[in-house]
């Protein structure tokens, strides 16, 4: 079994990873509605604005390049494997290293964020154990990823063109099938289940969205961005440029017929924290470290109400039990009594009586 070091897997990986992130600038460019997904994520973290932030996997720097304008007092710490990547990043304190190895003390950041990353890591465990390690007491784990049911369409269209390509054998005996996209070792879903090994408590927050192609040439590029990764899956009578050019069939297809090719896609955001960010109050409420003042407030402000009320209903109940001892016949209707006024009136006599007409 190979290392977490292992030289050919971490340069495989890191290509990849170079490549990925041209397809993510490509998902950027077309996704309809328009979303900062690196803005959307930071408004989900709530900086303070004091913290310690390492960011694993930084790439050229987005999120720094955020947080610095946002938050300039943060102190920003970036890792990436890709040599490349780090020469156009411009933050100071840049690491290169792997993510199974944190080159850094215990507790020495409240914020760890990897994004679009820890699919990537061999032992995905190792890093996860790594980076709660190097995160202090109270802080949290942002990850960023996508769902398992992300472009349903380009996963149809890609088991297609397997099948199509493939010799009559594999397909009689269902062999052929669409690679696995690399984010499913880390998905929303598989995410969740990893972070929940190592933390108590663990949210995810979920950003749908549509890619919107009107040319068929973005979606062939985007598709090359996932060759490292997928063209090892294909069945060994498959050529990766044969599946390619069936693609390109259905999509020249779709596009004339359809004009637009519309795709789904589902990522989002997992926080994990023992007792940090959005854990921190629930935390301290159970453990009666502290209950917020504004709470305290209307806690007070119901009970001294509750009171009030409770003390005037006693009144009321006993002013009325008093004047019950002799309770008052009830009173009849208005109209009962006009018809009694009526029945009792005297009958007029015949000198009341009006003249008659001659």
């Amino acid at each position: 079994m190979k290392s977490i070091t292992d030289h050919d897997f971490l340069q495989t990986h890191s290509a990849a990873l170079d490549q990925w992130r041209v397809g993510t600038h490509i998902q950027e460019q077309f996704t309809f509605p328009e979303v900062d997904t690196v803005e959307w994520t930071m408004n989900l973290v709530d900086l303070r604005g004091d913290e310690t932030v390492l960011e694993i996997g930084c790439g050229s720097g987005l999120y720094y390049d955020y947080i610095k304008q946002a938050y300039p007092e943060v102190k920003y710490h970036g890792l990436d494997y890709s040599s490349s990547m780090l020469g156009i990043h411009a933050a100071d304190q840049l690491v290169r290293s792997n993510f199974g190895h944190l080159p850094y003390a215990d507790h020495s950041f409240d914020v760890v964020m990897a994004s679009h990353v820890l699919f990537m890591a061999w032992d995905i465990d190792l890093a996860i154990e790594e980076m709660r390690r190097v995160m202090k007491p109270g802080g949290m784990i942002v990850t960023t990823t996508s769902s398992l049911q992300t472009m349903p369409q380009f996963r149809e269209l890609f088991r297609r063109a397997v099948q199509l390509v493939s010799s009559p054998g594999v397909n009689r005996t269902g062999q052929a099938f669409a690679p696995t996209p690399a984010h499913f070792r880390y998905s929303l879903e598989s995410g969740t289940r990893y972070l929940a090994r190592y933390f108590y408590f663990v949210v995810r927050h979920d950003l749908p969205g549509v890619l919107v192609f009107d040319r068929v040439e973005p979606i062939m590029e985007y598709l090359e961005s996932t060759r490292i990764l997928q063209e090892e899956q294909l069945p060994p009578n498959v050529k990766w440029d044969q599946v390619m050019l069936n693609m390109r069939e259905q999509l020249n297809s779709l596009m004339v017929s359809l004009q637009h090719l519309m795709i789904d896609t589902l990522q989002g955001v997992l926080i994990a924290t023992d007792e940090g960010h959005f854990a921190k109050e629930f935390v301290d409420i159970r453990l009666g470290r502290f209950t917020p003042p504004n709470e305290i407030d209307e806690a007070d402000t119901v009970a001294t109400e509750a009171i009030k009320m409770t003390e005037h209903e006693l009144s009321v109940a006993t002013e009325a039990s008093l004047k019950r001892e002799e309770p008052e016949p009830p009173q009849e209707p208005a109209d009962a009594l006009d018809d009694s006024a009526v029945a009792h009136q005297v009958p007029p006599s015949e000198d009341d009586a009006p003249p008659s007409n001659p």
